[in-house]
């Protein structure tokens, strides 16, 4: 009997953990679609193309009609490339997937929290850290199992060892990458990654060369290791500026290239978390 009391105590204390934090399941509540033909990014294109214009997003629009957003989410708790193997046989198939699921989830997300002025808004009643109530404590049914939005980048996206899908990845936050408006195919998905990574290393909010300073993204000292590895693949050198530098357009890359000659120290802008919606 005493045993069973402090059973009972030790799960009352972690349902009251987890309710203090914020932790939640996010459910899709839709049917699946068929995955017959394969995964249906069609579906989530038409969700894109109609609420995503110039990178923001229509979330009121959103939260009116859903339903394919939701259906999609469903699909991707289903079918992933651990539960349904056959269905992503190469690396595209796999690196495609998880940045649109990565993407979908986000937005899932914010609706789940709708209406918020930042994701860094989202809290339980005892906030652990910036962030926590929405990438860390929101949880996603993903590829058979519950995951959050930081595990999922971290143990999923950046296995794939490609700097790249950190322009392609959205945190629904105005100094994000551009959420584009068509989802990443397999099929494509070197272009598409490459036209990201393009925008990322030359987009003045990304990249800004000032006369005193190479300001970055606080997204390349995040990850920088990530930058430097995938910049030694490539064979363009060893530091982020690197990467930024073999993606850049002509002219930002000659800019760069000028203001590293001159020894131009790197700053990191302050992130923007105000909501990328429109």
């Amino acid at each position: 009997m005493r045993l069973g009391g402090a059973l009972f105590g030790l799960v009352l204390l972690a349902c009251l953990g987890l309710w203090l934090v914020g932790v939640r399941n996010v459910d899709a509540g839709a049917e699946a679609l068929p995955t017959e033909s394969g995964m249906p990014y069609d579906v989530f294109g038409r969700v894109l193309a109609l609420r995503v214009h110039a990178g923001r997003v229509d979330y009121t629009g959103l939260a009116s009609d859903d339903e394919e957003l939701r259906r999609f989410a469903a699909t991707l708790a289903e079918h992933g490339p651990e539960t349904t193997p056959a269905l992503f046989p190469s690396q595209a198939d796999r690196e495609a997937w998880a940045i649109n699921a990565y993407n979908a989830s986000v937005l899932l997300g914010v609706l789940e929290v709708w209406p918020t002025r930042s994701v860094h808004d989202v809290s339980g009643p005892l906030e652990l850290r910036p962030g926590f109530g929405f990438f860390y404590a929101l949880r996603f049914a993903l590829d058979g199992r519950r995951q959050n939005l930081y595990d999922f980048e971290n143990d999923v996206v950046r296995e794939f060892g490609d700097a790249r899908v950190h322009a392609a990845i959205v945190c629904a936050s105005a100094s994000c990458p551009t959420l584009t408006s068509e989802p990443y195919l397999p099929e494509t998905l070197e272009a598409q990654l490459d036209a990201a990574a393009r925008a990322f290393a030359s987009e003045p909010r990304h990249v800004h060369i000032t006369p005193e300073a190479i300001e970055l993204s606080a997204v390349y000292d995040w990850f920088a290791d990530d930058f430097r590895a995938h910049a030694r693949q490539l064979g363009a050198g060893d530091e982020v500026l690197d990467w930024v530098a073999h993606y850049a357009t002509p002219e930002v890359a000659r800019a760069l290239a000028a203001a590293r000659l001159a020894g131009l120290p790197v700053s990191y802008a302050d992130y923007d978390w105000a909501l990328n919606g429109r």
